[in-house]
């Protein structure tokens, strides 16, 4: 896991109610980079440098909301 994605994902996990049952190592193992779903559901990764406005932008264009 990229360093940064697991010290936010483990300050998140710090505020969650099973922060004491579910140890750092565990929620490590858990971690398994672009886990998409796949077939017949289409997804789009945003990434991580992406800012509010084109994340908004990326998402209102494949959701075909985007009235432009």
């Amino acid at each position: 896991m990229p360093l940064e994605v697991e010290e936010e994902t483990l300050r998140r996990h710090a505020t969650k109610p099973i922060a004491d049952e579910v140890s750092h190592d565990e929620l490590r193992s858990w971690y398994a980079e672009r886990d998409l779903l796949g077939a017949p559901v289409r997804e789009h990764v945003v990434p991580a440098h992406s800012s509010l406005p084109d994340t908004v932008e990326l998402i209102l264009r494949h959701s075909g909301l985007l009235s432009v």
